[in-house]
């Protein structure tokens, strides 16, 4: 009986991870992190932070009026520079597993968009 409590408490953890997990998304006009979403017209610079760089930018160095996108455990992130004179947010700070292949995603998708 212990063994199937166990399982059905294990199994409803990853599945309540796996909802809740923010998504990452690059489509034909937007940027979107978590529910947030960011036309790429207005996609900046981005650069890609090292785990150092990054714990600096989301404490010490960080803007009032940034978003975050951040999970715990992921060292790299990218700051996403935000061009819209009407948008709030001067960056946003996005945390990646994957961050040099999403600075790559978004570059190649700002190019796409301009054209």
């Amino acid at each position: 009986m212990g063994f199937l409590v166990g399982f059905a408490t294990t199994a409803a953890v990853v599945i309540g991870l796996a909802v809740n997990a923010p998504i990452i998304r690059i489509d034909e006009l937007n940027f979107q992190a978590g529910r947030a979403r960011l036309p790429l017209q207005f996609v900046g610079q981005v650069k890609v932070l090292d785990a150092e760089q990054s714990k600096r930018a989301r404490s010490t160095d960080a803007h009032a009026g940034a978003h975050f996108q951040l999970r715990g455990g992921i060292g790299e992130s990218l700051i996403i520079e935000v061009t819209d004179p009407q948008d709030p947010h001067p960056y946003w700070q996005v945390s990646s597993r994957k961050a040099e292949q999403l600075l790559a995603a978004l570059e190649s998708a700002k190019l796409a968009a301009k054209a």
